[in-house]
């Protein structure tokens, strides 16, 4: 009897310990299946990658006449925003079809992101003001400064730290949560940083618009082990997600 007791005791255990971590999951099967969506600010063109390469699978024109940033959100929704319009875009889907558009919160919205927990992360370059929305609308629940005076490119590693970039000092910052706090900040390999994207797998990749490429870091470092060429003239933003 107690023999059997033990037994179920282990098994309730076991199944709690991997309820506790199936939020895990896709970060460990899921990581090399991941696939990249960039934004052309010069043919006004999205591309959808096939994994985290130049090999393009589909493209498609975006909604406005200035794109310049692109994220994916939790449901495989490409959001996109137009800094001169100051408008965000939410598509349908990895389509050119729009769900909804909003208004940005910064007279000029750069860069822009989505958290763990589903909530829109924008900013404003003039301000230097990060914006924490209610999910993806044009409410904000909060906002706080950037550690940067030209804030730009932002995205959220696996613990769920924001990264930052600096566009005048090529730095690049690892936030403590998605707070002002820094916890390290390191040099880009390149001149002109355009953007950051953070893999599920916590491989950090940046990307430099005088020579378009794009670099793998090795982790939150300005390390990288290796390199290729953006499918556009002007890479501006990237977003990196799970099919």
């Amino acid at each position: 009897m107690i023999k059997l007791w033990s037994n179920e005791l282990r098994r309730i255990t076991l199944w709690s310990w991997l309820l506790q971590k199936a939020y895990l999951w896709p970060n460990i099967i899921f990581w090399a299946l991941q696939n990249m969506v960039s934004i052309d600010s010069n043919t006004d063109n999205i591309y959808i990658h096939e994994g985290i390469t130049n090999n393009i699978k589909n493209s498609f024109s975006t909604p406005s006449s200035t794109p310049e940033w692109v994220t994916v959100d939790n449901s495989n929704n490409i959001i996109s925003c137009d800094t001169w319009t100051a408008t965000i875009y939410k598509h349908l889907w990895l389509t050119s079809s729009i769900d909804t558009s909003f208004s940005s919160p910064a007279s000029v919205p750069t860069w822009i992101t989505v958290s763990w927990v589903g909530n829109l992360i924008s900013c404003d370059i003039w301000t230097d003001v990060i914006y924490i929305h209610s999910w993806i609308t044009s409410t904000t629940s909060s906002s706080f400064s950037s550690p940067s005076i030209w804030p730009s490119w932002l995205s959220i590693d696996t613990s769920w730290n924001l990264i930052s970039c600096d566009l005048v000092s090529d730095n690049i910052y690892v936030h403590n949560g998605i707070t002002s706090t820094v916890d390290s900040t390191f040099s880009s390999p390149s001149t002109v940083p355009t953007w950051v994207s953070v893999s599920n797998s916590n491989i950090l990749y940046s990307c430099d618009w005088n020579s378009d490429l794009i670099y793998k870091h090795t982790w939150f470092t300005s390390t990288t082990s290796s390199s290729f060429s953006s499918p556009s003239s002007q890479p501006e933003d990237i977003a990196i997600y799970t099919p």
